[in-house]
């Protein structure tokens, strides 16, 4: 069973294994593993966001979540579930292969639901720790659906830049 939770010091070796899936070189600073909510199923971490603190403002610098995430509600019908399927690709880290027109109609989104709820606990831990805004740039345009639905507003690129390093 799905569920979300915050990062804790005895998630780091996990955390840092599910970051390197995708990243093999990363090596992700102890703060921003802090500031880490996960989604687990069991002890598998199977989801994960995180941000880097830029004054009061807060960088998505983790959104990372896998094909337990990404598939869709157990209860749909055989035929339902293949269809979705096909979008899914094989491996850890599974994405759906969504067009745009399917994300907007829902046709194979992720469990918004935990995702959700996932960005939920990320803004209450961010806000307590005097984050006043949360950004993050989207690598397309299906990331930039998800991200709009989770209630983020697209800006024009050169409306902002950030300095990492500050």
């Amino acid at each position: 069973m799905l569920k979300v939770v915050n990062y804790t010091a005895q998630d780091e070796v996990t955390v840092i294994e599910f970051i390197r899936k995708v990243q093999a070189d990363a090596q992700p600073e102890g703060e921003i593993l802090k500031r880490s909510v996960l989604i687990k199923d069991d002890n598998d971490i199977v989801g994960m966001v995180s941000y880097v603190s830029l004054d009061n403002m807060g960088v998505i610098r983790y959104f990372l979540y896998d094909a337990r995430v990404a598939g869709t509600d157990l209860s749909k019908g055989g035929d339902e579930q293949a269809k979705h399927d096909k979008h899914l690709e094989t491996g850890l880290l599974d994405k759906p292969k969504c067009t745009s027109q399917e994300v907007t109609s829902n046709a194979c989104e992720p469990k918004l639901d935990v995702i959700a709820l996932m960005f939920l606990e990320l803004y209450k831990n961010a806000h307590a720790n005097g984050i006043k805004q949360i950004v993050a740039q989207a690598s397309n345009k299906e990331v930039g659906s998800l991200f709009q639905m989770l209630g983020f507003t697209e800006v024009n690129d050169g409306a902002m830049i950030i300095n990492l390093e500050s």
